[in-house]
């Protein structure tokens, strides 16, 4: 049955930890759709420049996901994962230290480029631990796929919102959420990965003559 279905995908260690993984990180881009307007033209004041600073973010997405499809294909998808967390922590953690050093109001060309790479980024993540949860239920991939995505939309608008209650005329509360989101979407991933030690068998080191 459906529910017979449904309860074998949301025990499935795998999918259930990434899905999990892949709520927090919807959080933030729930918090950032929910709270942009306000930071750029409150904090920012630059409420002219608003369509054009959402529009570059939103091509800095494209052209992530472009480069993620190609990179995926070349180093496998558990590694990029690995890597882009690794790069993603520092980039939240700088922008909260930019954030409380400056009182809540960061120049806007330094905090601007750090929060779009910070959400690129995500664009190399989202869809491949979307992916990777699907692999232990391929079977049952259209009923994964749907929880999935459930879970994820409707956890995720919940903890933007929350989120997004606290910003008002600085950008602390809110870098101070994506540090936290991010954090604990990270450590959800370890924890998958360390429970289900397969997971990490692309990690280990190429031959020098299959990168290329």
């Amino acid at each position: 049955s459906s529910m017979r279905s449904y309860v074998e995908v949301a025990r499935t260690r795998v999918t259930a930890g990434y899905t999990i993984a892949s709520v927090f990180l919807q959080g933030v881009f729930t918090t950032y759709l929910a709270s942009s307007e306000l930071i750029i033209s409150d904090v920012f004041d630059r409420e002219a420049q608003f369509p054009l600073v959402f529009g570059a973010v939103a091509v800095l997405f494209a052209l992530a996901s472009i480069i993620n499809g190609r990179i995926v294909a070349i180093v496998g998808m558990q590694r990029v994962i690995d890597v882009v967390y690794r790069i993603l922590i520092p980039l939240t953690m700088l922008s909260v230290v930019l954030s409380i050093a400056t009182g809540g109001r960061p120049e806007f060309w330094l905090f601007m480029p750090l929060l779009g790479m910070t959400l690129a980024s995500f664009l190399f993540l989202l869809p491949n631990l979307n992916a990777a949860a699907m692999g232990p239920v391929g079977h049952l991939a259209g009923t994964a796929s749907a929880w999935s995505g459930a879970v994820r939309m409707a956890v995720g608008a919940v903890l933007g919102t929350i989120a997004s209650g606290y910003i008002s005329d600085s950008v602390t509360p809110f870098a101070v959420s994506v540090l936290l989101m991010c954090t604990a979407s990270w450590m959800t991933m370890l924890v998958v990965r360390r429970r289900s030690p397969a997971l990490t068998d692309d990690l280990a080191p190429m031959p020098v003559g299959a990168r290329y």
